[in-house]
């Protein structure tokens, strides 16, 4: 059974002593992670409370499977964005007509859009991760609340793996030109 977060110290599922991650569980490469009773990984404690994993495993999705119908972010996270937009455009027609049946026209169209666009991300990657990297099963719960869906209405978790990213992003400056 794929048991999500970490299960608390002393935690039993249905009668049965149950440790997730499991005591010598190692990565695909073979690295140890460090899980035993005490810990989830190395210097990563249980800190899951038993009510709070109950509630999760009492939540079965479509599947059946105790846990499955919770459902998390995949990545949470707030972004900030600052963004500077330069715009130039300008149209040209000359007309001309020499004659009753003659008439001579001229069109020209310019147009330049510049952007530049600064993003900053901090998200909790572990949602969106596996064991093997990780992931959610190496996050203890604490507390959850999820609505009638099953989608996280509030939560507090240990052990969660966090990135900050930031992102730049340059238009060239002419995007259009026609004559």
């Amino acid at each position: 059974m794929i048991f999500p977060f970490c299960t608390p110290v002393g935690y039993s599922f249905r009668g049965a002593a149950t440790n997730s991650p499991t005591a010598g569980y190692a990565q695909p490469n073979g690295t140890p992670i460090g899980a035993d009773a005490n810990n989830c990984s190395t210097g990563n404690p249980r800190t899951s409370t038993a009510a709070a994993y109950d509630y999760v495993m009492s939540r079965t999705g479509v599947n059946g499977r105790p846990g499955g119908g919770v459902y998390l972010p995949r990545l949470p996270r707030p972004a900030k964005s600052d963004q500077e937009q330069q715009r130039l455009a300008g149209t040209l027609t000359l007309q001309w007509k020499p004659g009753d049946n003659t008439d001579i026209s001229l069109d020209g169209l310019y147009s330049r859009f510049k952007v530049d666009r600064l993003d900053t991300y901090f998200d909790a990657r572990s949602f969106g991760r596996a064991i093997s990297n990780n992931g959610q099963p190496l996050t203890s719960v604490r507390e959850i609340e999820v609505d009638d869906n099953g989608s996280l209405i509030h939560g507090l978790f240990d052990g969660v793996d966090l990135r900050s990213r930031c992102s730049r992003r340059s238009s060239p400056r002419p995007t259009a030109r026609s004559i």
